[in-house]
C-alpha cells in the first residue's frame, strides 16, 4: 500500500512525528494534555496503521515512538505508598501492545530490563479485569514473538513472580489463548548483545542451540544471513608513514627533539648531533618493533 501511495505513508509518518514530539514535551507545554496526544495516536493507530494498513514505516521514528510510549506507560500518581498507574499510563501500555504487533523489529531491540521497569506487569494484574487481560495479552505477545523474552520471569521483578504466576495459573492454562492481537509465524531473532543478565541455558534457548552439539546444521545458513559470519574482522593494516608518526609522537622522543634543538641553538653542535643520533636510533628501534608486531 505504501509503495502505491507514498504520499499516504509520508502523511502518517508526519503525524507520528508530531505526536512523538508532543509526548516528549508534554510537561513543557500546556497546549495539549497527555490524554489528548494519546487520543490522537489512538486515531492514527486505529484508522491508518492497525491491521497492516501501512507497513514499512520509518524505523527510527518507530523506535522513538516505542520509547515514548514506554516512558509514559509506567507513570503513577497518588499518595506515597498508594500510587497507582494513571489512565494515560494504561492507554500508553495498550498502544504499545498494538504498536508492537505492527512494528515488531524495533520493539525487539529493547532490553528485558527496560521492558520490565516500564511495563510493570505486576501492577497490571491488580487492575480491573479488562486491563488485567490486556496485560496478560501483551506479556504473551512478548514471550511468543521474541526469543529473548521466552521466559516471562525476565519481564517481571523477581519479588512479584509468585503474584504473577498465581494469576497466570489461576486464570489461564495457555497464555496464547488470551492474545487479542494475532501472533505471527515469522520468527524474530534476538538482537546481538552481551546477555549478562541471562544464564547459559536461557541464551542457548534464545538461539536454538545446544551446549554439546551446537547449532543444527540446517539453521546455520539462515542464521548466517541474519547475524553474518562468526569471524572477527581483521584490524586495519597501518602504513609505514602512520607507524613513523606514532613513534615521533612518543613523549620521550618529543622531549629529546626539543632538547636537541635547544642545544643546537646555543651553539653546542657536538652535543646536539649526539642527541640527534639518539633520537634516530630510538625511533628506528621502536619502528622496527612495531612492524614486527603488526606482522
Amino acid at each position: 500500500m505504501d509503495k502505491k501511495f507514498p504520499d499516504g505513508r509520508e502523511s502518517i509518518e508526519h503525524q507520528l512525528e508530531l505526536h512523538v514530539t508532543d509526548l516528549h514535551s508534554v510537561e513543557e507545554t500546556s497546549q495539549f494534555s497527555l490524554s489528548d496526544i494519546l487520543a490522537g495516536l489512538r486515531y492514527v493507530m486505529d484508522y491508518r496503521i492497525k491491521g497492516g494498513k501501512m507497513p514499512n514505516l520509518d524505523y527510527n521514528l518507530c523506535k522513538r515512538l516505542a520509547t515514548a510510549l514506554l516512558s509514559n506507560a509506567s507513570v503513577r500518581k497518588g499518595r506515597l505508598g498508594r500510587k497507582k498507574l494513571t489512565p494515560e499510563a494504561h492507554m500508553s501500555f495498550e498502544l504499545f501492545g498494538e504498536f508492537m504487533e505492527e512494528e515488531r523489529e524495533c520493539v525487539g531491540e529493547f532490553s528485558a530490563g527496560v521492558l520490565r521497569s516500564s511495563l510493570k506487569f505486576h501492577l497490571r494484574i491488580k487492575a480491573n479485569e479488562e486491563r488485567k487481560m490486556v496485560g496478560i495479552a501483551i506479556l504473551s505477545m512478548l514471550t511468543g514473538l521474541y526469543a529473548q523474552f521466552k521466559d516471562w520471569r525476565d519481564l517481571v521483578n523477581e519479588e512479584y513472580w509468585d503474584e504473577v504466576e498465581q494469576v497466570l495459573k489461576g486464570s489461564f492454562t495457555d497464555l496464547t489463548s488470551v492474545v487479542k492481537m494475532p501472533i505471527v509465524d515469522r520468527e524474530i531473532h534476538a538482537p546481538q548483545a552481551l546477555y549478562f543478565d541471562r544464564d547459559g541455558e536461557k541464551v542457548l534457548k534464545m538461539f536454538n542451540s545446544d551446549i554439546e552439539s551446537g547449532l543444527k546444521s540446517e539453521n546455520v545458513e539462515h542464521l548466517r544471513e541474519v547475524y553474518g559470519d562468526n569471524v572477527i574482522p581483521q584490524p586495519p593494516k597501518p602504513t609505514f608513514f602512520s607507524l613513523l608518526i606514532n613513534q615521533l609522537k612518543d613523549f620521550m622522543v618529543i622531549i629529546l627533539i626539543i632538547v636537541t634543538v635547544v642545544i643546537g641553538v646555543v651553539d653546542k653542535w657536538p652535543a646536539s648531533v649526539v642527541l640527534a643520533i639518539v633520537v634516530i636510533v630510538n625511533v628506528t628501534i621502536g619502528l622496527v618493533q612495531e612492524i614486527k608486531a603488526n606482522k
